[in-house]
């Protein structure tokens, strides 16, 4: 029997992934997520980087409803300024329609879904440095799923890509390669109860020969109780990482987390700190 859905080709892997590199903060950050009654959503974003600038983006959307229609925008202090709207006419299909004011491009993308295949496309017009489209397909059998990438920029191939995955009940464990960067890997994700996830994903440059062209990730969660969780990982680059994420209320969340470099604890600018504040309706 095939899987449910075998998902979109960046949902391959993307439990290891996530685990091994989201609520790691590196920077000071204020997310604000709201919605009205009539459907409307506004997500506010404000982050002081480790030299101190300070950027921000604001998103609203509204969900018409019918045929599933949503119309976005989204704005920026580096002035770029987007709109969209996209229209899933049936279930399985999806299409959005990008403008970029800044950049005067149009981009549009296809979604199509079933339970043994995904396809996803995008392509835009009228961009002055050329045409850039990327291509995505996944097909699925039983807990096995496969997937093809490809991006094309400029007249040239810039990105070919290919993953396996299998799931068993409580892992995911994934072969993938990026060819045009010369790079092969594998990722394995594990929950081994309620509480407790471990990840890892190691990687080889094949354009290297020298021993430094492997990388290693391991990391993994724990969560104290139902609204708190810590995460820790390590790296071959010697950068060890934590964090400390806490729902302090239904409508507040907060993560704090930090990184060494154990090669050189002593140089300035080798460590990171951060905190995210997460704030909804």
């Amino acid at each position: 029997m095939a899987l449910k859905n075998p998902g979109l080709y960046t949902d391959l892997g993307k439990k290891a992934s996530d685990l091994l590199n989201k609520e790691f903060p590196d920077r000071k950050r204020l997310e604000i997520k709201t919605r009205t009654s009539n459907g409307v959503t506004f997500e506010a974003n404000v982050t002081q980087n480790p030299d101190d600038s300070i950027v921000g983006d604001f998103k609203p959307k509204y969900n018409y409803g019918r045929q599933g229609i949503a119309f976005g925008a989204s704005v920026d202090t580096h002035r770029n300024v987007k709109l969209d709207v996209s229209i899933a006419p049936v279930p399985e299909t999806k299409v959005t329609v990008t403008g970029d004011a800044t950049h005067d491009t149009i981009t549009v993308e296809a979604e199509w879904r079933n339970p043994n295949a995904t396809l996803n496309t995008a392509i835009d017009f009228f961009n002055p440095k050329g045409t850039n489209a990327s291509l995505a397909a996944v097909g699925a059998y039983q807990n096995m799923s496969v997937g093809v990438q490809t991006r094309y920029s400029n007249n040239l191939f810039t990105a070919v890509n290919g993953v396996a995955a299998y799931s068993g009940l409580d892992y995911t464990a994934t072969l993938y390669g990026q060819f045009k960067a010369n790079k092969l890997g594998a990722t394995f994700y594990q929950r081994i109860n309620a509480r407790t996830a471990v990840g890892a994903d190691m990687s080889i440059s094949t354009a290297e020969k020298s021993a430094d062209s492997a990388r290693l990730a391991v990391g993994g969660s724990y969560d104290l109780d139902p609204v708190t969780t810590v995460k820790a990982k390590f790296d071959t680059e010697g950068r060890l990482a934590a964090s400390y994420a806490q729902r302090l209320s239904v409508n507040a969340r907060a993560i704090v987390g930090g990184s060494v470099n154990t090669n050189n604890l002593t140089r300035t600018g080798n460590h990171t700190f951060g905190f995210t504040l997460q704030l909804n309706d």
